[in-house]
C-alpha cells in the first residue's frame, strides 16, 4: 500500500497517475461515494471526505476502517492534509481533522511507501527500501526501522 498526502490542488492525483501509469478510471472518488469504499481499483482518493461522510452518518470512521485494511493492501490512498492551517472552531470540524490524522498515520503504519507532494514535488517520507540511515553527532551512523506498533526507532551502529 502506499499513501500520497498534501494540501489541496498540490497535485497528488495527477503524480499517481503518472508514476504508476494509470488512467482515471483507475480511480476511486471517495467524495461521491457516501461512506462506501471499493477497493476493486488501484487508487483510493480522497479517503479525508470517506471520513466526513462517515462520521456525518454516525459512524466510527476508525472502526468502520478497520476491515478494510486488508482490501487496501497494495492499493494508492490519496488524502489531502487538512491538519495545517487554522483549528476549526466547530467542534464537529475539529473531530474530523483529529479523526482524519488517526485514519493517516494507521494506512502510514501500514503503507509501504508514503509521500508527500508540495506545489507538485513530490517527498518520500518513507521509503520502500532499506531504511535510511542518519548521521549522529557521535560519528556514529542510525539507521531508521519500526517496531511492532509502527514507531519509528533509531539503532546507532559503529562506524
Amino acid at each position: 500500500m502506499k499513501l500520497i498526502v498534501g494540501g489541496e490542488y498540490q497535485g497528488k492525483l495527477d503524480y499517481a497517475l503518472e508514476r504508476f501509469g494509470l488512467a482515471p478510471g483507475d480511480v476511486w472518488f471517495c467524495e461521491y461515494a457516501g461512506t462506501r469504499i471499493v477497493t476493486d481499483k488501484p487508487v483510493i482518493y480522497k479517503i479525508e471526505r470517506w471520513v466526513f461522510n462517515a462520521m456525518r452518518a454516525g459512524l466510527d470512521p476508525e472502526a468502520e476502517f478497520a476491515p478494510l485494511r486488508d482490501g487496501f493492501r497494495g492499493k494508492i490512498i490519496i488524502c489531502t492534509d487538512i491538519s495545517c492551517g487554522v483549528v476549526p472552531a466547530d467542534p464537529a470540524l475539529r473531530a474530523w481533522r483529529e479523526t482524519v490524522g488517526r485514519v493517516c498515520a494507521r494506512i502510514a503504519r501500514d503503507s509501504d511507501e508514503v509521500v508527500r507532494m508540495f506545489c507538485g514535488i513530490s517527498t518520500t517520507l518513507s521509503p520502500i527500501a532499506a531504511p535510511p540511515t542518519r548521521r549522529t553527532g557521535r560519528g556514529r551512523e542510525a539507521s531508521v526501522t519500526r517496531d511492532a506498533d509502527g514507531g519509528v526507532l533509531y539503532l546507532e551502529t559503529e562506524k
